[in-house]
């Protein structure tokens, strides 16, 4: 009996054990209380069936029909009840909480739990946490003062029990203590021998506990096995050495192979860094960024070289709606409707349109983008390459410009017909809405508004008012710049500009970038050409340039023109003097010409006196009938003589070409029967006679032909004078005059000298007859040329174009 109650450290551990199974026993008759307890405030405070409810309203109309029944839901919530919908990253998505409480487990559950309200206050609340399809978050709750009770019971039963555990433990160590310390320290005497390396002292054995017994038993042995193994350790620590020895080489061979790796990564590492710089700056010089676009998921990436064409900070992450936000609003639209063509029919594009700048600039870019692969999760992305082309297009256009207004100056005929024109390509090819000539008035020394342009989307009637009303001394205005420096100039936004009148109207309509050109003549300034824009605009010194040069040109075109008008007035002069000329040939025949009605007015004067002596009033009628025929017929002669002899401006009108030939038939009619010339027309009825030409020079050209045959056909000495005037069309459907002699013709060597000016083969002639009828023809729009007859003689024949598409348009 007194055996059993011994302490030994067994029993005492025995002791230990069954008294603390008691202790918890305790504890759990508290614990199966409280878990009965709080199942049925679970059931009480967490209802099931909301929860299913809100379960098949998320299944049938998804999160916002959830988000709406939960906001219908909380106006009819109780104070104590909680309600929380998130979506799968946990931000809140309706419910009477701010936030999803982070006290909150991942897995589902109903837990009991104290939350955080914010203002450093909480509760305590069981709620129902559910994972709904998709990963979205639902929480139901309501507060619990009950589990707060049943929860601190929980704390006070496992508290007793931890005590009453402790308060065990504590004496049963005391008790193995006592138990233990005699064995214990002749165990301690033994390991401290053994340390000092006596092998050979072994632990007594007293018959005092078994677990001491058995212990000392086993430590004997293991000092009997170590006995024996030290002999042994021996071999084995040589063998360790030669291991480590080659672990150490093996060690800083890898080493060595580290360092290698680390120096071929950090080389390749600066190759690609300098790949990258190179990349980079060749971005920079031609101005082409790289992106790519993820479809999915709008991410978009840029290259630093995107950032600055788009004049983003790199901080800044790139959408769609941030490239939408730099378009320019007459391409916002076009842009739109292409990203959303592009993302659904995921192709490759290629677009150009512009870009609108904060400081007023507008820039042109290219656009081209491919798609690439789609990946495992379904995300298809886009990558591309966007170009600053602004430069191309500025180029392009100014060189388009260039090319109309040139064009335009040599198709004119004067500057007033060309101006508005020029106006209008200027303000059309490089963008500017408004565009002003002023002329310099050299009296006055000021300068005018001749002509002002816009677009019809621009409405400025006061500025154009003013513009056209006012006048500028030099120096005065953009315009008085120009004149004063004889130099373009530039100015990013008048209604900022000191020296601009007109800038508070210019602010009231919405102008702002303005520049100005002179129109220079030599060193001279003859007008002045500015352009507005509703945009503020940076300076472009290659516009001016350009500018510089087109008013030139211009310029080159006036003194053009007034050397043409020179010219042409001293052609007028030269086919004047010509045409005298003629008529002095004529003298002869004229005055035959004259003399014959005049003599036939006296007869008939002498004949009517006989007959009113005679009292024959109706023979005297008669005769004084023919003295006005007569007396007509001597006007008509001398009219003609005076139109030709009259110097007088071009005068176009449409006129019978049949009626013309048959007045210069007249007037060379007595000349043609003085050199016994026989004269034949053929003036085809099948010809629309109408023509648009000056009758005068026409008269010229038929009459200098009439007479160059005339004296051709006078020489000759044997053979018949014949001469034939026709009238044919060609295939152009054009007038053919064609004047053909019997004489003895053109050498062959003379057929492209004869309408060279101040070439003849008379022996008095001057030589411009033919080059003066040949300039005449060709300012109508037709030809004269030459012809030899297969028998004798020559033929001169002209064409002009007819007046059938005037008939049609009267008809």
């Amino acid at each position: 009996m007194s055996r059993f109650f011994r302490f030994s450290p067994s029993r005492l551990a025995l002791v230990y054990i069954g008294l603390g199974v008691l202790a918890l026993a305790l504890f759990a008759v508290l614990l199966w209380y409280a878990w009965r307890a709080n199942l049925a405030t679970f059931r009480e405070y967490v209802d099931g069936e909301q929860t299913q409810k809100f379960s098949e309203t998320f299944d049938r109309q998804g999160a916002e029909g959830l988000s709406a029944a939960i906001a219908a839901r909380l106006k009819n919530l109780p104070r104590d009840e909680i309600i929380v919908f998130a979506d799968p990253a946990k931000q809140r998505l309706a419910g009477n909480l701010n936030d999803w409480p982070p006290q909150i487990p991942e897995a589902p559950g109903t837990y009991g739990l104290v939350i955080a309200l914010g203002g450093g206050s909480s509760t305590r609340v069981v709620a129902s946490h559910v994972i709904l399809p998709g990963g979205y978050h639902l929480l139901l709750g309501r507060e619990s003062v009950r589990f707060e009770s049943l929860v601190e019971r929980f704390w006070y039963g496992i508290t007793g029990a931890i005590v009453a555990v402790l308060l065990l433990g504590g004496l049963i160590g005391w008790l193995s203590h006592r138990a233990l310390l005699n064995d214990v320290n002749e165990i301690s005497r033994t390991a401290l021998a053994i340390s000092k390396g006596n092998l050979s002292r072994r632990v007594a054995t007293r018959g005092g506990s078994n677990e001491l017994d058995n212990l000392a038993e086993t430590i004997n042995g293991m000092l009997e096995q170590l006995a024996a193994q030290n002999v042994q350790l021996e071999s084995e620590i040589g063998v360790r050495r030669q291991a480590e020895h080659a672990l150490h080489r093996a060690h800083e061979d890898l080493e060595s192979l580290v360092a290698e790796r680390t120096a071929q990564l950090a080389r390749t590492n600066e190759s690609l860094r300098r790949n990258e710089a190179y990349l980079a700056e060749a971005q920079r010089l031609s101005h082409t960024g790289t992106f790519g676009w993820v479809v999915s998921n709008g991410d978009i990436f840029w290259s630093e070289e995107t950032y600055r064409i788009f004049e983003y900070d790199r901080a800044i992450k790139p959408t769609v709606e941030l490239v939408l936000q730099r378009t320019y609003p007459d391409d916002r639209a076009l842009v739109r409707q292409l990203i959303d063509r592009v993302s659904q029919q995921r192709k490759a594009f290629d677009f150009e349109h512009r870009l609108l700048m904060p400081n007023g600039s507008v820039k042109y870019v290219r656009v081209v983008g491919h798609p690439s692969v789609e990946d495992k999760s379904g995300n298809f992305e886009f990558v591309g390459a966007i170009t600053d082309i602004t430069e191309r297009k500025r180029a392009e256009q100014r060189l388009r410009a260039q090319y109309t207004v040139t064009q335009l100056l040599a198709e004119a005929t004067t500057i007033e017909e060309v101006t508005p024109k020029i106006l209008q390509t200027v303000c059309e090819f490089l963008l500017w809405d408004l565009g002003a000539l002023w002329s310099l008035d050299r009296q006055a020394s000021v300068l005018r508004c001749v002509e002002v342009w816009h677009k019809e989307s621009v409405k400025v009637p006061q500025f154009e008012a003013v513009t056209r009303e006012r006048t500028l001394r030099t120096g005065v205005g953009l315009p008085g710049r120009v004149w004063s420096r004889h130099e373009a100039a530039y100015i990013p936004d008048v209604t900022k500009d000191a020296n601009f009148p007109r800038g508070p109207i210019a602010a009231r309509e919405g102008l702002h970038a303005a520049f100005a050109f002179p129109i220079l003549l030599g060193g001279d300034v003859l007008g002045v050409m500015e352009f507005f824009s509703r945009e503020i605009r940076q300076p472009e010194q290659e516009l001016l340039n350009m500018m510089a040069t087109l008013g030139s040109q211009i310029g080159q075109f006036i003194e053009r023109k007034r050397a043409e008008q020179a010219v042409l007035s001293a052609q007028m002069e030269l086919a004047h003097v010509a045409r005298v000329a003629t008529l002095g040939e004529l003298t002869a025949s004229i005055a035959h010409e004259v003399n014959q009605p005049l003599a036939a007015i006296a007869n008939n004067a002498s004949a009517c006196l006989n007959w009113l002596k005679g009292n024959n009033m109706e023979e005297a009628r008669t005769s004084i009938e023919m003295i006005c025929a007569d007396g007509h017929r001597a006007g008509e002669i001398i009219g003609r003589i005076r139109a030709l002899v009259k110097k007088t401006p071009t005068q176009k009108d449409w006129l019978d070409i049949h009626q013309t030939i048959r007045e210069v038939v007249a007037l060379a009619h007595s000349e043609l029967q003085r050199n016994s010339i026989a004269l034949e027309t053929r003036l085809s009825d099948a010809v629309q006679p109408l023509v648009f030409a000056d009758r005068i020079q026409l008269q010229q050209v038929i009459l200098n032909l009439i007479m160059n045959a005339v004296e051709a056909m006078s020489e000759m000495s044997d053979g018949r004078r014949q001469l034939l005037i026709r009238t044919d069309t060609d295939e152009s459907e054009s007038i053919t005059v064609a004047v053909q002699d019997s004489g003895p013709g053109v050498k062959p060597e003379d057929l492209h000298r004869l309408f060279t000016p101040f070439y003849t083969t008379k022996p008095q002639g001057m030589g411009m007859g033919l080059a003066i009828g040949r300039s005449i023809i060709e300012a109508h729009g037709g030809k004269l040329r030459v012809m030899a007859n297969e028998a004798r003689g020559a033929t001169f024949q002209f064409t002009l174009p007819t007046g059938h598409r005037r008939t049609a348009a009267v008809e």
